[in-house]
């Protein structure tokens, strides 16, 4: 009995420093989301959010949300060679899960970096020919910088990604911004 008791000792006090860690176990980014899309000019505005589970230091688990929008200009050739062009009312919404790398090495400053894998809807309105929507495996990476304001809150100064669709027939290469707050629990 004194061996099990000694035991059960030995093991709190080993696991008295895992309580004491000091990263946050949950992390929620609410911000600003922009969308540099290929194949048309257009500057997409709206919303960027994610989640973060971190199981240590370094490594968390993340998944993100997006919805930027906004008008783009899209050009097609014809088959006679003639082009049309047309202006269209544009959806952009992502939806990612995957790894988050963080470096917590500085108490202000928290370098992160990640790879996402999920799906990515587009939506166009307007003249027919351009008009439609299609959902498309996308992933993306990229990373970005933390800046702490209290022990509980960041402000996220950047987080910039390549997010790489598939829409129609091609691969498309999206630039995407997003700045913010960051809760830490």
């Amino acid at each position: 009995m004194n061996r099990i008791a000694g035991s059960v000792l030995i093991m709190l006090a080993l696991s008295v420093p895992m309580l004491a860690q000091d990263f946050p176990r949950y992390e929620v980014f609410a911000g600003y989301g922009y969308v540099r899309p290929p194949g048309g000019q257009a500057n997409l505005n709206g919303f960027h959010l994610s989640m973060a589970a971190n199981m240590n230091e370094w490594l968390g688990a993340a998944v993100e949300l997006g919805g930027q929008y906004g008008t783009q200009t899209l050009t097609a050739t014809t088959q006679g060679g003639s082009v049309l062009t047309a202006k269209l009312n544009t959806h952009f919404n992502s939806l990612g899960f995957g790894p988050r790398f963080t470096y917590r090495r500085n108490e202000t400053i928290a370098p992160f970096a990640h790879v996402l894998f999920g799906l990515a809807r587009g939506r166009w309105t307007g003249q027919a020919p351009f008009a439609g929507e299609e959902t498309s495996f996308a992933t993306a990476v990229g990373g970005g910088l933390d800046a702490k304001v209290s022990r509980r809150v960041s402000l996220r100064l950047i987080q910039a990604e390549h997010v790489r669709t598939h829409f129609g027939s091609t691969a498309e290469n999206h630039l995407r911004l997003a700045t913010g707050v960051l809760f830490s629990f």
